[in-house]
């Protein structure tokens, strides 16, 4: 019996040891896990820091965008109106041209009127013609 309770000894040494190494493997493990864990959690708060940025840049952008949009809605309005201005302006300045050369023909008739009156009463200065 005495060697049955020397080999039980030495094989509660042994599975002593194994256990120790391997809660001492698995300790390691375990804290090679939590620095992986803890790396990874760093990131994470990187990345959703980033994304935030990222989100209000974004945000301002979008708001940018609005503001021109309306710029450019009422830029084009404006284009609108000073189109039809032209437009009624052309249409004001062919009549007065239109006007403009009418009177420009009644002013040459009536200054070849003139003439014809001036080379009559030369011809005939007795007859009044006023």
């Amino acid at each position: 019996m005495n060697d049955y309770n020397y080999y039980l000894k030495q094989i509660r040494q042994i599975i002593k040891k194994e256990i120790k190494s391997s809660n001492n493997e698995i300790k390691d493990r375990l804290e090679r896990l939590k620095s992986s864990n803890n790396e990874i959690k760093d990131r994470l708060e990187r990345l959703e820091l980033r994304m935030n940025r990222l989100e209000s840049s974004n945000n301002e952008i979008k708001d940018r965008l609005e503001r021109l949009e309306l710029r450019m809605n009422r830029l084009e309005s404006s284009n609108n109106e000073i189109k039809d201005r032209l437009e009624r302006l052309e249409l004001r300045m062919n009549r007065l041209e239109s006007s403009n050369n009418e009177i420009k023909e009644k002013i040459s008739h009536l200054e070849s009127n003139n003439e014809f009156l001036k080379i009559l009463s030369l011809h005939h200065p007795q007859d009044t013609f006023f």
